[in-house]
């Protein structure tokens, strides 16, 4: 296996940073007159948009075939000694495709020439792929709003997609596809549940000169992935050509929301009147602004380059061309939110009940608001802690919960939400805005007829607020956490033809990307959380990432005779630092606990106090109010890490880090055998290795899983212990590497050529019908880094929440979690006395297989006329070894263990409860007293 790994190596070694896949395609044919074949013939082929020209020679059987020809439109040329000179215009070379051209020659003089147009390939004759190609014109004339031409995927056959659910392709997993833009993959490897619609580079409908989505069956140069999507950027040509665009979309033109509508507008007695923050009329939910705005402008052409030396001009023309291209985007947007706030009686600690039955004694009827002072009421002092002192039973309003929770609180502007007695309803608009910076750019150089560069760089900075980090806390216009995205794309590729039979390209490329979180408002030295009504304080804190794709690549076409060989390699290398700060600030419960003071159920009960009598729900709620508003104390929770320098300790306050590594092997084969004019054979194999995920400081645990040991027999061992990771696999891995992966990669293609009438004229003659039929095995990454190690950080050890349950404390003086000791190994007995026997403990299985899909298809295309073609297919797949959790603990047998013997009793119970409950409230008998009885 070592040498393989270096073979692999070997490969690859004169590259740096990309994927196997690139941005070139390739021609193939057979040149043949009314009498067989020719043999010898010269065909060249011309790039219309920078006048390169490449030559290559038929073979003994007619066939020739030319790789690794960038993107575009070319002309081909073939001349053979006593026939007419064949041009074929604007034949289009596709991303990742083949174009199969069969030219007729016709006996005359080389001078007379024959000239067709080309175009786009209708029928496929040389493999199974099932692919298609989104052209520039589609790119670009088609409606997208946000200009990413992405979005045209979820058009191709075979996709699936809806607004729950990540496109699917052909009923596969979204991680089983593989975007790469000039040959790098540039999706998100760290999360790839939506690998088929988010990447970290964004493309742009004026920088992506076409793309390729293949559905099933890709070449054997083609891995990582199932389905592959191929995007290009746009090149310079041998003329100048560019543009500028700005897009605007407005709320100015657009309608308001239903609800905001509802909301109504303001009257004279709009307490938001009053205070002089609002007009009479004015809408209280007024229109979501936005103000969307894409700009840019783009260049390509020739770009002259001085010349070295004596003799001849002072530029070289021709030999190198160039594109630019700058896009901002500027997306001023706002969205309507709806929270819950007290209403101005509530916030002074008056509460207003619901009588629940008449009280003629005091004046009250059923029905009627009734409102009660919480601070003028008996209250039960609670208990304090062993080792604490009794504290003071609160009378008044809390000067911390004062100035954090009450201050900030707006007034309520709708009945949309609360009860209206003691809340109401706020809604609100709140940024959303998005800032892009884009700037691409390409440079082609053509050194020789035999050695030619490219290089691509791409640069994006992108900012932004994001609301729904808010957790449906806040009343900020702006909300707490906002994006800085910036990414970097950097490609550079050589290409080698020594002679017309090989040529050989080495692809270098990186993608660097550090999504980072931050919170906007200042960070405080506590939360506070609570129920009732909206916290205007947010809990988010700093949360980020920063990944890096690297890829090596080398891949080389040969022809020899009627067999067009493809080889290569491809070594690519994955780090994701991970930073989290939740959780590092201690959270304060506010509310009515075991120890905690509260108003009494002889208080509710007693007439004098709650005249008419309160609702239980009333009764949790007043109880409620009174400890936020008193500040009470009754749970605490914070969570400790360790420095990755020093695992050994926690460090109280100190943010989440880990350091991920992992790697993709691939070594590729395939045969392209043209047997006949009309019959081809692929015969390929990939070899795959994904080495295992490895956490680099050692900072995550898990479960030993002893030799002869499933991951679920050692999760249900009573003896079994969390250790730190590399104990199963070894290195700090997180699971064994899979070596036994190779794929064939086959597919046959026959285009019959009947010459019986009745059979020529179903088929339609010679290149016009084509039968297909292939069979393909794909590794994918499905969620390898994700999937093991969220398993892993459910485990305690060097990431340890902790909570002080049953507190009776105030806000402001408020005691702390004593920094914990790191316990790592530990036992499941240990870890289940910490966590009262509610810990969770996970194990990744150290045999994890790497996944495979099994994709096979029959097809029959026929071509119609007019540049199209009627095709009838049979798609199937299998996929084997996905990544999935399982919860070992379930399913429990509840008949046999008595739990749904008690649980059918207890139903029974409440029913009765219920029944007897409906019976005494029909007597006449009021809430309280039914309350006190049952």
């Amino acid at each position: 296996m070592r040498r393989i790994m270096l073979a692999a190596l070997a490969l690859c070694v004169l590259a740096a940073p990309a994927h196997a896949q690139s941005s070139t395609g390739r021609l193939v044919g057979t040149v043949s007159t009314a009498d067989g074949v020719v043999a010898g013939a010269t065909v060249t082929v011309k790039d219309n948009q920078t006048g390169r020209e490449r030559t290559v020679v038929s073979n003994d059987d007619g066939t020739f075939a030319l790789s690794q020809l960038e993107f575009g439109t070319y002309t081909v040329t073939i001349t053979s000694a006593g026939f007419k000179t064949y041009t074929a215009s604007e034949v289009k070379i596709d991303v990742g495709r083949e174009y199969s051209l069969n030219p007729m020659l016709e006996a005359g003089n080389i001078n007379e020439n024959v000239t067709v147009v080309a175009g786009a390939d209708v029928l496929n004759t040389t493999n199974a792929e099932l692919s298609s190609t989104v052209s520039p014109r589609q790119i670009t004339e088609l409606p997208l709003n946000g200009r990413n031409p992405l979005a045209l995927v979820q058009l191709q056959a075979g996709t699936a997609s809806n607004a729950n659910n990540s496109t699917s392709i052909n009923g596969q997993r979204p991680s089983a596809t593989n975007i790469t833009r000039d040959g790098l993959n540039i999706q998100d490897n760290f999360i790839r549940a939506n690998a088929s619609d988010f990447t970290q580079q964004t493309p742009s409908t004026d920088d992506i000169a076409e793309f390729t989505v293949t559905t099933q069956n890709s070449s054997a140069d083609q891995g990582y992935g199932a389905s592959q999507v191929q995007l290009a950027t746009q090149r310079g040509q041998g003329e100048f050509h560019g543009g500028v665009w700005e897009y605007n979309r407005n709320s100015r033109f657009g309608a308001n929301r239903f609800f905001n509508n509802a909301a109504g507008s303001f009257g004279p007695n709009s307490s938001q009147v009053r205070a002089g923050v609002a007009r009479v009329g004015d809408p209280v939910a007024p229109r979501a602004f936005r103000n969307f705005n894409q700009f840019g402008a783009k260049l390509g052409g020739p770009l002259p380059l001085p010349r070295f030396g004596e003799g001849g001009a002072s530029l070289v023309r021709n030999k190198a061309f160039f594109f630019v291209y700058y896009e901002g985007l500027r997306d001023r947007l706002s969205s309507a939110f709806l929270r819950t706030v007290l209403t101005p009686t509530a916030r002074q600690g008056l509460y207003t009940y619901v009588a629940q039955a008449d009280d003629p004694t005091r004046g009250v009827v059923r029905g009627q608001n009734v409102t009660v002072n919480l601070f003028a009421l008996p209250v039960t002092p609670g208990t304090a802690p062993a080792g604490q002192t009794l504290p003071l039973v609160p009378t008044g309003i809390n000067p911390l919960i004062q100035s954090r929770i009450l201050d900030p609180l707006p007034l309520g502007n709708t009945s949309e939400a609360g009860d209206q007695r003691n809340t109401t309803g706020f809604r609100f608009n709140q940024k959303a805005d998005t800032d892009r910076n884009t700037f691409t750019s390409r440079l082609d150089f053509d050194l020789s007829d035999k050695h030619s560069l490219n290089f691509v760089l791409n640069f994006q900075r992108e900012t932004g607020f994001l609301p729904s980090f808010d957790d449906a806390r806040g009343f900020s216009t702006i909300p707490s956490a906002s994006q800085n995205a910036p990414s970097d794309f950097y490609v550079g590729a050589y290409r080698w033809t020594p002679s017309a039979s090989f040529s050989n390209e080495v692809r270098v490329g990186t993608v660097r990307n550090f999504p980072s979180f931050p919170r906007n408002p200042e960070q405080p030295n506590q939360f506070f959380d609570f129920a009732l009504f909206t916290n205007p304080e947010t809990q988010f804190l700093f949360q980020g990432r920063k990944t890096t794709n690297t890829t090596y690549q080398d891949s080389a076409s040969y022809q020899r005779g009627n067999h067009a060989l493809r080889f290569g390699g491809t070594l690519n290398t994955f780090t994701a630092l991970r930073l989290n700060d939740g959780g590092i600030l201690p959270v304060n419960t506010l509310g009515t606990g075991t120890n905690t003071p509260q108003i009494a159920t002889g208080t509710f009960t007693n007439a004098n106090l709650f005249p008419g009598g309160i609702s239980t729900t009333d009764r949790n709620n007043a109880n409620a109010l009174f400890a936020i508003l008193g500040g009470v104390v009754s749970n605490q929770a914070q969570t400790f890490n360790v420095n990755p320098d020093n695992s050994t300790v926690f460090v109280p306050r100190r943010g989440f880090e880990q350091d991920y590594a992992f790697e993709n092997w691939q070594l590729y084969f395939s045969d392209q055998w043209r047997v006949s004019p009309g019959l081809t054979l692929n015969l390929g194999v990939r070899y795959e290795v994904y080495p295992s995920t490895r956490e680099r400081n050692g900072v995550i645990t898990e479960v030993r899983v002893p030799e002869g040991q499933t991951a679920r027999e050692a999760l249900l061992d009573p003896n079994g212990q969390i250790q730190q990771v590399g104990t199963n696999a070894g290195g700090g891995r997180l699971f064994k590497t899979d070596y036994n992966n190779f794929a064939p990669v086959l597919s046959i293609a026959y285009a019959p050529n009947f010459k019986n009438r009745m059979l020529s004229g179903f088929f339609g003659g010679e290149g016009r019908s084509v039968i297909r039929a292939g069979y393909r095995i794909s590794f994918y990454n499905d969620e390898f880094l994700k999937a093991s190690s969220g398993e892993g950080d459910q485990n305690p050890g060097f990431r340890l929440s902790l909570a002080r349950a049953s507190l009776n404390e105030r806000a402001g003086s408020e005691g702390s979690i004593a920094t914990p000791a790191v316990t790592v190994p530990r036992s499941f007995a240990v870890n289940n006395a910490q966590f009262n026997n509610f810990a969770i403990i996970a194990a990744v299985d150290p045999n994890l297989q790497v996944p495979a899909n099994h994709e096979f298809n029959v097809s029959y295309q026929r071509e119609i006329g007019f540049q199209t073609a009627f095709e009838i297919r049979y798609v199937g797949a299998i996929s084997r070894n996905g990544t999935r959790y399982n919860d070992v603990t379930g399913p429990v047998d509840i008949t046999n263990n008595g739990f749904l013997a008690d649980f059918l009793r207890a139903r029974s119970n409440l029913q009765v409860n219920q029944a007897e409950r409906a019976r005494l409230l029909a007597s006449g008998r009021t809430q309280a007293q039914v309350d006190a009885q049952l």
